[in-house]
């Protein structure tokens, strides 16, 4: 999880977690996933942002990347280390999150295995 994190997550959300900063602006690239509701709520809103990547403003603010990739793009295929990714990010940072089983994810994949657009907040606020 923590490998993968910082191979394929760090340009946009940070070493930290916080979201990478543009310098010499107020601007972050991506959302924060330290204290995030997606990244600690449901896995059946957190699991699809993965699977499909997400777009459009988070929570009110825009943010400079403005979408996130499937992981597919970027060479995260199999359930077990996407599981593995969701869990280091639930824990990392000094959160406390439940971990993601590779079950949880290949449900939750096979639920939405006809979608092809990224979500919006919107559209994962209302699954449940």
């Amino acid at each position: 999880g923590e490998v993968q994190y910082f191979k394929y997550c760090t340009t946009c959300h940070g070493a930290d977690g916080r979201g990478a900063g543009i310098p010499g602006t107020d601007f972050k690239l991506a959302p924060s996933l330290a204290n995030s509701p997606r990244v600690q709520g449901p896995a059946d809103q957190l699991v699809p942002i993965m699977h499909h990547g997400l777009m459009g403003p988070m929570d009110g603010k825009a943010y400079q990347a403005g979408f996130m990739a499937p992981v597919a793009a970027m060479g995260i295929t199999r359930d077990d280390r996407l599981a593995e990714l969701l869990s280091y990010i639930r824990f990392a940072w000094g959160q406390e999150g439940e971990p993601i089983s590779k079950d949880e994810v290949k449900r939750i994949r096979e639920a939405h295995a006809d979608r092809k657009a990224p979500w919006t907040q919107a559209e994962l606020e209302a699954l449940k």
